[in-house]
């Protein structure tokens, strides 16, 4: 897992919102098709929690901040 593939990943899931607009329709469709225990959601997932430990020793993310 890279941040090339993660950047991949949002790619395709943002393109299903592409020319809808952003109403319970929506918020339906997705809840159903990328809700938590989807394989969306999963994948998603798994990547956010490898890219974090790709980052975090980098110094490229800094949960200090405020």
């Amino acid at each position: 897992m890279n941040p090339d593939t993660f950047r991949q990943q949002i790619a395709a899931f943002t393109a299903r919102l592409a020319g809808r607009p952003l109403d319970t329709a929506l918020d339906a469709r997705l809840n159903a098709e990328c809700g938590p225990g989807s394989t969306t959601y999963r994948e998603l997932e798994a990547s956010c929690r490898v890219l974090v430990l790709y980052l975090l020793p980098q110094g490229r993310i800094d949960f200090t901040r405020e």
